[in-house]
Parts: C-alpha cells; structure tokens; sequence
C-alpha cells in the first residue's frame, strides 16, 4: 500500500470535518442574515458585534438582535424598542456574575426570547428587571440561579409566556403594576413562584408551579387579579391571599402542600373561588381572627375536595351538603369529582367544554364525521373508585345542537339532563360502573329529526324522512361502490399491465440468456480451433 492509500481515510476524515464546520458555520450565517444585526465573537465585519451590549448600543428603534450560541458575561441595559433573540435558549447564556441585575429593561416595546438568563446579584439582583415599561414581551427563556427571576415595577401590558425559572429565590414577581399576563411558565425550585404585591388586573394563567419551599402563588394587598388554570403542586402553601380582594382564583389544580393549600389571612374578602381541584391534607389556613367572608362557589358550583364526605343523593355531581371552611365561609356546592375544561376551536370559535367527574379524563378530542356530519366527543375515562363513577358534562349548544347519542364501551346508555337546555350550554349526567371507559358523545341531526316526527306522530313526514334517508343512504353506498369498482378496475389494469411487462422482461432475459450461452459456446469453439504456435 503506498502512502496516499494510507493517508486517504485520514484526508477524507479531515474534508468531513471541514465540511460540516463550514455547513454550521453557513447555516448560523444564512440564519443571521434574517436579522437587522448579530452577536456572534467569532466573526467580524458589518452587521456583526462581538458583545450583546455592543449590538444594543448601536441598534436603532424596531430592529431585532441574533445572538449565536455562546456564554456571554455582561449585564445589559435594553434602553430602546428592539427585539433580542437567542440561537438557543439551552446554549446561549447570558451571565451576570452575581454583580447586579443581568438585563434591566427601561423602554417599551421590547421583546426578548432564547436565551438562559443566569446570575444576578445573590441578594436584591434580578435575572430580568423591567421598571416603568409597557407592552415588553419576555419568552421561552431559561432562568435561573438569581435573587429574582422577573421583577416588574411599575410596569403595565407586558407579556412573560413560556418560559422556565428554576433555582431562584423568587421566581417572578410584580410590584404596584397592572394589565399583565404571565402564561405557561414552569417555576419550580426556587423559595416562591410568583408573587403579586400592591397590584390589579394581572392574569396568571397556565402555569406550572411546584416543588417551592414557600408559596407557589402568593397574591398581597393586590385586588381584581385573575388566577386560573394553574398547576400548583408540592409547594408549602398553594395560594395565599393576604390584604387581598375581589380576585378570582379558578379552575387551579393545587395538590400536595405540606402547610396547607389555600391561606386566607390578614382581612382579605370577596374573593371568588371556584373549579379548583384541591387534593391536600390540609385544604385551607384561615386566619380566624380576620378572615372575612369570601365566595367558594359560582353558578351552582363550587371546588372539589379531596377530604369532602358528603353524599349526591340527586346524582347532579354536586355534594347535597356544604363543605364547611370556618364559621364566615362555606363551599355550598362541594363538586364530587375533579373539574377539567377543554377548548376547542370550530367555525372560528374558541368554545368550552366543561367535565366533572371521579374518573382521571384523559385523550380528550373533538371530531366530526365526514360521511354523516355527526359532531363527536371522545374521551378515555379511568380511575379507582369503590362506589361507581360518573361524568357531568357542560356542551356548547352551538357546538353539539342536537339530541346526544351516550356511549361508553361503545354500548349506548342513558343519560340525564340537568336544568334543562338554554340558548348557550347544555349539562348532562351519567354513571358507569367500570374503571376504564371510552366515552363518546354523538351529536346526531338525524336522530334528532327523527324523533322530533316520532313525538308529532305524523305518519307522512316520518315515512318521506325514512325514504329520504333511506335514499341518501343508498346514494352514499353506490358511490361507496362506484369507488371501490374503479379502484377494482385500476388495479386490475395494473396488474394486466404488470403481468405484459413481466412477460416482456422473461423474453428479453431469455434472448439475452441465448445470445450468451451463443457466444460463449462461439467463442470456445474459436479457442479450441485456434492453431498452437510452433515451439
């Protein structure tokens, strides 16, 4: 083997390097180049800066900033309107070295997403810090390891979605502003997921709070703020509300606190509760020496309550008796199973399904059938429960607007409907007996016709609807038919053609064969034949 053979696998290796190098390094550069400027150190030129706070400083109003991945150690000052985005929020970090706030916000309008956001100041420091600034947008970041996560003061209209915050000492909090939304963050591990001071009109919504060593949500002398569709978990207290009114805490998931999962203190009143799942070993900490009325129920329904004993002697799903909180207050409608709610979107509605039930919902969806336009629910239903199980289901009329057909395990039983039908939602009840079930609720317009004729007893009208279903049904199974017989057809055309190719290539090999076997007979036969040379 000589040296260039030797060398090749090394070449090769070392043109595969190169190229995927260059591959990277192009497709960070084509990516670039959909921004106005970016933070990359390893390259030079225009449009390209070597620190973040370089590229804020020199960027004007309405333009956006990519950083590449990397670790960059600064602290930043966001002065202007300018969107800021990260290669990747797992890899480009920015750290502040615990000397202050990592990122201060002062202007309005500014957006930030993709980065891991790390190290403020151990003790007044926060990760992103925004002071009298409006309509900011803070995603998909990853923060972690600072006194404060988010802090907001005096800051109104911002956006904090989906981003995580873990290892802080507080995760997020808010301070005398308003009109905010924080939505479908995860605070976990840190001393307090978020906290809401002196404040109103915010939403906390769909997010994950667990494993806190003090309050998953704390709420202090803040009014008109709306708390829902939580999941609070493993947290010392869930919710504490403290100085605290007209708040709305619903539809929260709060489980597992080792103090207690609701704390009402310090004179907070008129605070609306209701759809909250609480499964605790100690539901709610009043302060018996303030505590004030509050409302635990709304519409005829209040919380579930792991601990509640009472019996639904009228099979609605609501408990027949109170669920006793202190001597002020009182869940009067304790529900007998969890509360879940799904939105689905149809005909450019976003419209909600409500379910309570002893059995765990899961695989929830919405469908509608293309061969007879019947409009289904399905859901899977299951669980461990020694007495039964049960669903009360709220439907959007406009959703399903005909008589239901009930199936569970695909065997169809009775339902029951409560409070009648109105313009905007119908509620049905029923039971079944086993633990795991398919459930499927039909919405059938023929079925509802048809027993619309059936309670007019109008024999003409019935037997022409029979006819005309009949009809559709024989039009729809000859076109079943017509369709099936032309894909018949084809494939039988396919098969004839594929038989005739099959045929085509057996002869073509076979002459191929003999025009071989000739040759090679020929060309032995000329091999023998030729003379010997003489010795």
């Amino acid at each position: 083997m000589n040296a260039l053979s030797r060398k090749s696998p090394l070449l090769l290796l070392l043109f595969c390097l190169i190229f995927i190098s260059l591959a990277s390094r192009f497709k960070i550069s084509a990516r670039a180049q959909e921004y106005d400027s970016t933070v990359d150190p390893n390259r030079e030129g225009p449009g390209y800066f070597r620190t973040i706070q370089e590229a804020i400083n020199n960027a004007t109003a309405g333009q956006t900033i990519f950083v590449v991945n990397g670790t960059y150690n600064e602290t930043l000052l966001i002065d202007k309107a300018i969107s800021l985005v990260g290669q990747n929020r797992d890899n480009t970090t920015i750290d502040g070295s615990q000397l202050s706030n990592v990122i201060s916000i002062t202007a309005d309008n500014v957006a930030m997403k993709g980065f891991h956001v790390r190290n403020s100041s151990p003790t007044k420091g926060a990760a992103i810090r925004m002071d009298r600034t409006n309509n900011n947008l803070i995603a998909e970041n990853y923060i972690s390891d600072s006194y404060q996560g988010i802090y907001l003061s005096s800051s109104n209209n911002n956006t904090i979605l989906g981003n995580t915050l873990a290892g802080n000492d507080y995760c997020v909090e808010i301070f005398s502003s308003s009109n905010n939304i924080v939505s479908n963050n995860t605070m976990t591990n840190s001393l307090e997921g978020i906290g809401i001071f002196t404040s109103s009109n915010n939403i906390v919504s769909n997010n994950l709070m667990t494993d806190n060593t003090n309050d998953g949500i704390g709420i202090y002398t803040s009014s008109n703020n709306i708390i829902t569709n939580n999941i609070i978990s493993d947290n010392s207290y869930g919710i504490v509300l403290s100085t605290s009114h007209n708040n709305i805490v619903a539809r929260n998931s709060i489980s597992l606190s080792t103090n207690f999962g609701v704390n009402i203190a310090s004179g907070s009143s008129n605070n609306i509760l209701y759809h909250n799942n609480l499964n605790n070993s100690q539901q709610v900490e009043p302060d018996f020496s303030l505590m004030l009325p509050n409302i635990w129920d709304l519409s005829g329904e209040g919380n579930y309550w792991s601990d509640y004993n009472g019996i639904d002697a009228n099979a609605d799903g609501i408990g027949d008796t109170q669920y006793k909180i202190d001597f002020r207050n009182r869940d009067n409608n304790p529900l007998m199973g969890q509360f879940s709610d799904y939105y689905i979107q149809f005909q450019d509605e976003s419209l909600e399904v409500d379910i309570i039930s002893n059995s765990t919902i899961t695989n929830f969806e919405f469908v509608t059938s293309a061969e007879t336009g019947n409009r289904i629910i399905h859901f899977f239903a299951g669980g461990q429960e020694e007495n039964g199980f049960f669903c009360r289901a709220r439907i959007p009329n406009a959703l399903m607007n005909y008589s239901l057909i009930l199936l569970v395990d695909d065997e169809e039983i009775s339902q029951k409907t409560l409070n009648g039908f109105n313009s905007t939602y119908s509620s049905l009840y029923f039971s079944y007996a086993h633990s795991s079930q398919t459930v499927s609720m039909i919405s059938s317009k023929t079925l509802y016709l048809l027993n619309q004729l059936l309670a007019q007893n109008n024999t003409y009208e019935l037997l022409l609807f029979k006819y005309n279903n009949l009809s559709d049904t024989y039009d729809q199974l000859k076109q079943a038919y017509d369709s099936l017989k032309s894909s018949y057809d084809n494939l039988l055309l396919a098969q004839s053609q594929s038989k005739e190719n099959s045929q085509s290539m057996l002869y073509v090999i076979a002459a191929a064969t003999a025009v071989f076997l000739a040759s090679t007979v020929y060309l032995s036969k000329r091999a023998h034949e030729r003379p010997r040379e003489p010795s």
